[in-house]
C-alpha cells in the first residue's frame, strides 16, 4: 500500500485536488495521507520565475506513466486537469521558484507544492558523496509510487562514507551495473565520451533528455551502455534531475572520482543551463 503524500511533503497553504483548489487544512487532503491500494503515478515539476520548466516533457511523461496502468484503472481526464490546474495553483500560491508534485490515481488528481532540497553551491563545488544499493526497479519507465522501493532506498540513504551521510545512492542491477540514481539519472564521462544507461533500464528523465542535447551541442560522443561496478574508477560521473540540474559526483562508496574537477562536466552543466534559459525566455 502507498499514500498520495505525507503532510511533511506539502509546502504552501493550498493544493489542487481534481479541479478544485483546497486548503492544506481540508478534510479532502487529510484523507489523501491515508494508505491506498490504488495505483499511483506521479511527476515532479520545477517552477522557475513562476514558469513551468519543460512543461511539455513532463506532461508527456505523465501521460506515458498513466498509460502503463492497467486500462480499467487509467484516469482519462488527469492530464487535462493537470494542465488546467498548474497555472491556477502557481498563481494562488504566488509561487516564484520551487517544485510542484503531481499524483494521479484512478479517481484523484493531486497537485501540490513539494518540499525540495536543491544542491548547495558547496555541493556543486565539491561534488556529492553517494552510496550504492542493490535493487532493480520494476517497470523503470513508469514514475510510480511503490512503498517497498521507497523503504529500500530510505534504508540505503543511511550509509556513511568519509564521515558524511550520503547525498543519494546509485542503483545496481543483477548484472552488477549502475543504472540510475534513487531519484535521478546518472551519467559517466571518459575521454570526451558520455555514457548513459539504455532507455529500457531507467526512468527516462526530462533533465536527462536535455543533458543529451547539451552533449550533442558540444560535439561529444554518446554511448548507450551501463557501467559495471568494477569499472567505476575509470570514469568521472554526475547526476541529473529536476532539482539537481547537473551535479558532479565526488565519490561512490569508497571510490573517489573527484568529478567536480572535470572540465567536460563543467562544460555540460553550462550548456544545459543555456538550454534552460532559452526555454524559459521563450515562455510567455
Amino acid at each position: 500500500m502507498s499514500v498520495y503524500l505525507t503532510k511533511q511533503q506539502v509546502v504552501g497553504s493550498y493544493v489542487s485536488i481534481n479541479s478544485s483548489l483546497v486548503s492544506v487544512e481540508s478534510k479532502e487532503l487529510e484523507e489523501l495521507t491515508q494508505p491506498t491500494t490504488e495505483p499511483l503515478v506521479y511527476e515532479v515539476i520545477r517552477v522557475i520565475n513562476s514558469k513551468v520548466l519543460f512543461k511539455e516533457d513532463h506532461i508527456a511523461r505523465l501521460t506515458k506513466s498513466i498509460e502503463k496502468v492497467e486500462a480499467q484503472k487509467q484516469n482519462s481526464s488527469a492530464v487535462e486537469i493537470v494542465q488546467t490546474q498548474l497555472p491556477k495553483l502557481i498563481s494562488r500560491l504566488q509561487l516564484v521558484n520551487g517544485n510542484l508534485r503531481v499524483v494521479v490515481s484512478p479517481s484523484i488528481v493531486l497537485v501540490h507544492q513539494n518540499v525540495h532540497h536543491y544542491p548547495t553551491e558547496e555541493m556543486r563545488r565539491n561534488g556529492v558523496i553517494l552510496g550504492e544499493v542493490q535493487v532493480t526497479r520494476e517497470n523503470p519507465n513508469m514514475k510510480s509510487i511503490r512503498q517497498n522501493y521507497t523503504t529500500t532506498v530510505s534504508e540505503a540513504m543511511k550509509q556513511v562514507y568519509f564521515g558524511q551521510v550520503v547525498f543519494s545512492v546509485l542503483l545496481i542491477n543483477s548484472d552488477q551495473c549502475y543504472t540510475e540514481g534513487s531519484h535521478s539519472n546518472v551519467f559517466f564521462v571518459k575521454n570526451n565520451t558520455l555514457y548513459t544507461t539504455p532507455d529500457n533500464l531507467v526512468l527516462i528523465g526530462v533533465t536527462r533528455k536535455y543533458v543529451l542535447q547539451a552533449a550533442q551541442a558540444l560535439g561529444m560522443n554518446v554511448v548507450t551502455q551501463c557501467v559495471h561496478t568494477s569499472e567505476l574508477y575509470q570514469f568521472k560521473a554526475f547526476l541529473s534531475g529536476t532539482s539537481l540540474n547537473v551535479l558532479p559526483i565526488h565519490s561512490v562508496g569508497n571510490v573517489i572520482l573527484e568529478s567536480e574537477k572535470d572540465q567536460t562536466i563543467k562544460n555540460l552543466e553550462n550548456e544545459y543551463l543555456q538550454i534552460v534559459h532559452r526555454y524559459l525566455d521563450a515562455q510567455e
